[in-house]
């Protein structure tokens, strides 16, 4: 029988800004705290990332709550919904402004239910979404930012797709219509 390890946590279901319904895996020390960190994925990462939510406990320990979320970029090609009905996002569909809107809407989410002071963890392309929402919003419940892995993924595309690059980028702007347009 294989053992299988069990988070002392919850799903939730949050609204970004416009409305778009997100998930999070939400885990909170015993003890009551006001400090919570908010972990945001990389280029089509999820939140149900099992070394992450482990080593979550680390800031559990240390009395401040973990919420790990999906963004409209999480997965490659998913469908989310919203009050309109349902779109088809994902990584291949993202609009980089909109992650204002999925960290936003975490914010206000964590301060509803009693945090006051916000750390921001952004891993890979997280980190810039990280990044634009402060200097965007200026927000001042966000009291720390923690950078993962950051990546500039232009260039880490551009050389691993190497002189097949701009041929893929024409064709990418040619075929694809955000529908995030639509919320």
């Amino acid at each position: 029988m294989i053992k299988k390890d069990i988070l002392p946590g919850k799903l939730v279901w949050f609204n970004a800004l416009d409305g778009l319904e997100l998930q999070g895996f939400l885990l909170e020390p015993k003890k009551r705290t006001y400090k919570i960190a908010i972990f945001l994925p990389g280029m089509g990462g999820e939140f149900l990332w099992k070394e992450l939510l482990f080593s979550s406990n680390i800031l559990i320990k240390n009395g401040i709550s973990f919420f790990a979320i999906n963004t409209r970029g999480s997965g490659i090609i998913k469908r989310f919904y919203s009050e309109k009905g349902s779109l088809k996002l994902g990584m291949a569909f993202e609009k980089f402004e909109d992650c204002i809107k999925d960290i936003g809407g975490a914010i206000r989410f964590v301060k509803e239910i009693g945090y006051k002071n916000v750390i921001l963890i952004g891993h890979s392309t997280g980190c810039q979404k990280a990044v634009y929402y402060l200097y965007k919003t200026q927000d001042k419940s966000v009291k720390t930012l923690v950078l993962l892995s950051p990546t500039d993924d232009y260039n880490y595309n551009k050389q691993k797709l190497g002189r097949n690059f701009d041929r893929i980028i024409a064709v990418s702007y040619t075929h694809l219509t955000l529908p995030t347009s639509d919320l």
